[in-house]
């Protein structure tokens, strides 16, 4: 079982002014999952230190995506990785990335940073089934990306708690989040 808390900044059910029910003010899709149920043992201290990013680098085919250029999409992905390594509190970074894009050349360089900051990285890549996409919509590839990172992730099958964002967007207050929701 997920709890699952979205955060849209443009009036969407379960925020207001920009603020989402979790107390963040951001301008994306953000979710915070609780895999409490995953573990059989008690915790005495929960602490969030696991952030996922999801990506689709190569859009394929007709897609209602505003950015569809690999180019520029690649371009975010690694700026606001770069900032989630050097300005962030997460220890643990994940990137799944589900159109099974080339990127060993990016990884190198975000694995050499990651190691200069103390930060565990980890890179998962499937290729996903962009026919069903187009045909279910974004939150069937949505469903699709979590789904293989759930199963595929060494890291995430450590960790109790979560946080899970759009790896092309940047979670400017993710220090007051981590403080504010890390539990004893």
């Amino acid at each position: 079982t997920y709890q699952w808390e979205w955060c849209h900044d443009e009036g969407v059910e379960g925020s207001v002014g920009g603020v989402c029910n979790l107390g963040i003010s951001c301008s994306c899709d953000f979710v915070f999952y609780s895999l409490l149920l995953r573990k059989s043992f008690i915790i005495e201290k929960i602490m969030i230190n696991t952030i996922l990013l999801t990506w689709t680098l190569q859009i394929s085919g007709q897609s209602d995506h505003q950015v569809r250029s690999t180019k520029i999409r690649l371009s975010q992905y690694i700026t606001n990785i770069v900032k989630y390594i050097v300005d962030s509190p997460f220890k643990n970074i994940i990137f799944c990335e589900n159109s099974n894009y080339n990127i060993s050349r990016e990884k190198e360089i975000i694995e050499y940073l990651s190691q200069l900051y103390w930060k565990t990285i980890e890179f998962i890549q499937f290729q996903w089934d962009s026919l069903k996409t187009q045909q279910q919509g974004r939150g069937y590839g949505e469903s699709e990306i979590m789904e293989y990172a759930m199963n595929n992730s060494m890291l995430l099958n450590n960790d109790i708690l979560f946080v899970k964002i759009t790896g092309r967007y940047f979670l400017t207050n993710s220090w007051d989040f981590v403080e504010k929701n890390n539990y004893n």
